[in-house]
């Protein structure tokens, strides 16, 4: 711009309109190429920014940064890091500009968010890469730019990596900077970093590794894959899944095992040198242990379990009041609305249909209603004769009580539900501490309320436990009656064991 033309500008007839008429811009031009007087210099390399350190990307006799150099393909080849960058600094500090540039910046601090909640530490690994820790977590997180380094196989698009497993992702392929860390400096170099994270891949993600290196892995490369090809051929196998010392020899093994090509199950006796030398060798074992039925003796199938006899559900069915009856029940306006928008809420059933809850209990019939405690409050849902359960408020629940749809839980746990409420509302009140010592009349009397509440339903609850358990044990025996018939059953059968039984 040479003139200021007024009549071209319309904020011109402001105030201090005319005050650059005739005006002339005499200020020599500037050219936008850069030149080699005009190129950034290395931020470790004096000037501005700081010392004396210089990087093989600067010039040694001028300290000038060259332009970075290009392969073939055009991708950079300046290395990640500089031979000549501080190798005791972490971090953005630590490198030279140009891997600054290369790698852009990340904008996370204590206080952001991560898939872990918010960060409370975070630490800065190089460009483009931080460390962040969470309460509970943490992870790493790469900029899109170094992200776009990861093979697609092994690549979270969101950048994050968690800190225990996925961690050695961008440590394999970033050896430099995580190598570099204070804490790990004086352990690990670049290399060991990349053998080890490497590693570390191909155990918890062989699928991924193979795809990222276009190879299948080997025997012995992969934790997770020899586990898997272990499996594979043992599959026809009896596998052992727990073991107990022997009740009729302490050296012998009880273990049950499990033979996963049709789900068969047995038991049988190991001699305890055998069993325990189970984690030598092959470690695509795992701790597992193949059964050989024609060495090991096998045990007799258990017996049925002895459990309480299921009380019979009945099915029920009601017909409900239509919209004008239903106007008229004796509820208030907000139940009124929870209930009917429950019954006419619809649920897509196992076998495909959709049925509002109405139609449910009027065409199909349900169980009746139940409940379940949770963190104090009581939960309610509808049990359909179908499967499932349909959730519903406690409106809902007292309302379908009205209409004959009665609650199936058991009287003893229906007891311990209503003392688990009592008990939260006089910890919410008190919060854990003694109203006894209060000296708030008002709120010592809203507490010694809600304590008698709870003392009362706790008797009731205990009284309908007795109740249940004296029951159980007219039914089935005592539980210690029952352990010691359990434990005389496998002396019986560890004695009847024998090699080539039947496997089930």
């Amino acid at each position: 711009m040479t003139t200021f033309v007024e009549a071209d500008h319309p904020r011109g007839q402001a105030a201090n309109a005319g005050q650059f008429r005739e005006k002339v811009n005499d200020a020599p031009s500037g050219e936008l190429t850069a030149t080699v007087e005009t190129l950034p210099i290395c931020p470790r390399h004096g000037g501005e920014w700081g010392d004396d350190i210089t990087c093989e990307g600067c010039v040694d006799d001028d300290g000038q940064m060259l332009p970075f150099e290009v392969d073939a393909d055009g991708s950079p080849a300046t290395p990640d890091l500089c031979a000549r960058c501080d190798a005791t600094a972490t971090g953005t500090d630590g490198l030279c500009d140009r891997h600054t540039l290369r790698w852009g910046r990340l904008d996370i601090g204590e206080g952001s968010r991560t898939p872990w909640g918010p960060a409370q530490h975070v630490s800065n690994v190089g460009p483009g890469i931080i460390v962040a820790s969470c309460a509970g977590h943490g992870g790493v997180k790469l900029s899109p730019e170094r992200n776009r380094e990861i093979p697609a196989a092994l690549r979270n698009s969101s950048g994050w990596y968690e800190e225990d497993c996925e961690y050695h992702i961008p440590a394999r392929y970033f050896p430099a900077e995580f190598a570099a860390q204070p804490h790990l400096r004086d352990h690990w170099t670049e290399e060991t970093m990349r053998e080890d994270s490497d590693r570390r891949i191909r155990d918890w993600y062989p699928d991924k590794w193979e795809k990222a290196n276009g190879r299948e892995l080997v025997k012995g490369e992969s934790m997770t894959r020899d586990e898997q090809l272990w499996a594979r051929e043992h599959e026809n196998d009896f596998v052992t899944r727990y073991a107990r010392t022997a009740a009729t020899d302490p050296n012998l093994v009880r273990v049950g095992a499990k033979r996963e090509s049709d789900g068969a199950e047995a038991e049988f006796l190991i001699p305890v040198d055998e069993y325990e030398a189970r984690r030598d060798g092959d470690r695509g074992r795992a701790g597992r242990f193949a059964v050989d039925p024609s060495r090991h003796a096998q045990l007799p199938p258990k017996p049925a379990p002895v459990t309480m006899p299921e009380e019979p559900k009945e099915v029920r069915t009601a017909t409900l009041p239509d919209i004008y009856e239903f106007q008229n029940a004796p509820l208030t306006p907000a139940a009124r609305e929870r209930v009917w928008g429950d019954l006419g809420k619809r649920w897509r059933l196992q076998d495909g249909r959709v049925l509002t809850l109405r139609d449910m209990i009027e065409q199909d019939g349900v169980y009746g209603v139940t409940g379940y405690e949770d963190n104090g409050r009581m939960k309610y849902s509808v049990e359909l004769s179908t499967g499932g359960l349909a959730t519903v408020t406690k409106a809902t629940y007292d309302y379908l009580q009205t209409q004959g749809i009665a609650d199936t839980r058991p009287a003893h746990i229906r007891a311990s539900h209503d003392y688990q409420v009592a008990s939260a509302k006089l910890f919410k009140e008190t919060e854990g501490g003694d109203h006894r010592l209060w000296r708030d009349p008002k709120a010592k009397a809203r507490a010694e309320k809600l304590s008698a509440e709870a003392e009362r339903l706790k008797v009731i609850a205990d009284a309908a436990w007795k109740a249940h358990n004296d029951r159980r044990d007219a039914l089935i025996g005592s539980l210690e009656a029952r352990a010691a018939a359990e434990e005389k059953s496998i002396e019986e059968r560890e004695r009847a064991a024998v090699v080539g039984g039947v496997t089930a």
